[in-house]
C-alpha cells in the first residue's frame, strides 16, 4: 500500500488515512507492507519509517525507482516476518 504523506490534507497531522494507519494495531498492520511518500522522507531510511508507523518511506524524487523500492520492501517485510508467521501457522495447527 502506497500513501502519499499529504493525501487530502495540507499538514501530514491532517491526513486521516495515515492517523488511522498509526492508530491501527500492530497485528494488522503486518498484512500488507506500507510505503509512505513524502518530499521530507529519504527513500528507504528505516528511523523515519519507524517514525511514521509504517514499514518504508520513499522520497518523492525517487518515483522512477518505485517498483524497485515495492520489491525490497515486500522481500523485506518477508523475510522479517517469517519467524512470526511460522510460529504463528503452529499455534493455528496446535503443534506449539
Amino acid at each position: 500500500m502506497l500513501i502519499e504523506e499529504l493525501f487530502n490534507a495540507t499538514v501530514p497531522t491532517e491526513n486521516l488515512a495515515l492517523q488511522a494507519l498509526k492508530l491501527m494495531p500492530m497485528n494488522q498492520r503486518r498484512h500488507a507492507p506500507v510505503v509512505l511518500m513524502g518530499d521530507g522522507f529519504q527513500s528507504l531510511n528505516a528511523m523515519q519509517a519507524f517514525h511514521q508507523s509504517v514499514h518504508a518511506v520513499i522520497n518523492r524524487s525517487d518515483l522512477g525507482r518505485l517498483s524497485q523500492i515495492i520489491q525490497q520492501v515486500i522481500a523485506d517485510n518477508n523475510l522479517f516476518l517469517n519467524a512470526y508467521r511460522e510460529a504463528q501457522l503452529r499455534v493455528a495447527q496446535g503443534k506449539a
